[in-house]
């Protein structure tokens, strides 16, 4: 049986943060059945291809509506990760989208005002073209449906997948220079872009304040996100303290060794669609996971982690003995990839 053409947004595939790892991940398993066609990936540079989805996402809020896809795409085409509408039904007859979660339409004070409207109603038009949403939780695709339940059919679950990490560093990066230096001295691993909904503010704060840190550091590994001046202020007052120290540029050879060194790895995240670097602690490195208490965690952790609601009951988990996290169950696994793979072939069958 011949392949098959699926086109695919590639402006994702050098990101560096987890958006970019599944979209790796999950164009690798489109390539194993079909052939796969990438479109806006032409640069090979990461700040290149920021810009150019800058540009997509103006050019959409300006014009007030989709932007075209190349006249050579007319069958299905595939967003890795779903930022605007630039699919349009005289180009494209099927398409498909991941979204890891509707943030900016259940929590709108996390985002800048134009990506709220960009997202709202690229969103909306993706339900009304029928397309295939391809989530990463089950915690998503149930909230997707309270708000538009007609589009049931169409909603589907593919976890994310952890990365294998090299054992390189690049030796230039704020990480290595951190690692050459680690020492006995315990530390505990929070990875995250810095943005409002990860709680790093809030954590960074207690973790320099409270007593029971005094003996232990903790490693911020995050890139500057959105609204991010007032927790980059925290942060960095909380790093004045000498026990509490952010990186910013991190190769996945030092995170590697961060990984492997951590006492432990800890999530404040208000929310999350997914979760990824929870998931690398543990099916990588079996590191014990001390998670906020918010319904993805518990979805995919509920077996392996210690939960906390507010801070109290995180230094009352501090105070105790931490467990190592149970192996990732990926029983489920094959099942959910079968799933999206048929899905996938449906579509293609459906245009031929």
């Amino acid at each position: 049986m011949s392949k098959s053409e699926i086109w695919v947004d590639g402006s994702f595939s050098s990101h560096r943060a987890g958006i970019g790892i599944d979209s790796q991940w999950v164009v690798g398993l489109l390539s194993e059945d079909q052939n796969v066609q990438m479109i806006y990936g032409s640069t090979s540079t990461l700040g290149l291809q920021r810009n150019l989805r800058r540009m997509r996402n103006l050019c959409s809020l300006i014009i007030c509506r989709s932007l075209l896809t190349p006249k050579k795409v007319k069958g299905v085409f595939f967003q890795p990760q779903f930022t605007s509408v630039i699919a349009r039904e005289k180009f494209v007859r099927r398409w498909i989208i991941r979204v890891h979660d509707i943030f900016p339409v259940s929590n709108p004070e996390w985002f800048r005002p134009w990506a709220r409207t960009i997202f709202l109603r690229s969103f909306s038009k993706a339900i009304n073209q029928n397309a295939i949403i391809v989530c990463s939780s089950f915690t998503t695709r149930s909230r997707i449906l309270a708000l538009y339940p007609q589009s049931k059919g169409n909603v589907l679950v593919l976890p994310c997948f952890p990365r294998k990490f090299p054992d390189s560093k690049c030796e230039s990066c704020e990480g290595c220079s951190h690692v050459s230096k680690l020492g006995p001295h315990p530390f505990f691993l929070a990875v995250g872009t810095i943005e409002p909904r990860k709680g790093f503010d809030g954590l960074a704060k207690f973790w320099s304040d409270s007593a029971i840190n005094d003996s232990r550091s903790l490693v911020i590994v995050g890139r500057k996100g959105w609204k991010s001046r007032k927790i980059i202020a925290a942060i960095t007052a909380a790093t004045r303290n000498s026990n509490v120290f952010w990186l910013k540029n991190v190769c996945d050879g030092s995170l590697n060794v961060l990984y492997q060194n951590a006492q432990a790895f800890i999530s404040s995240s208000l929310d999350e669609g997914f979760n990824l670097p929870a998931l690398e602690a543990r099916a990588n490195f079996r590191l014990p996971l001390i998670l906020s208490d918010i319904p993805v965690h518990q979805e995919y952790h509920s077996d392996a982690a210690h939960f906390f609601e507010n801070f109290e009951e995180l230094e009352n988990i501090l105070l105790g003995p931490l467990n190592l996290s149970k192996p990732w169950d990926t029983e489920k696994m094959p099942k959910l990839v079968a799933d999206f793979k048929k899905v996938i072939n449906s579509a293609i069958a459906d245009i031929g």
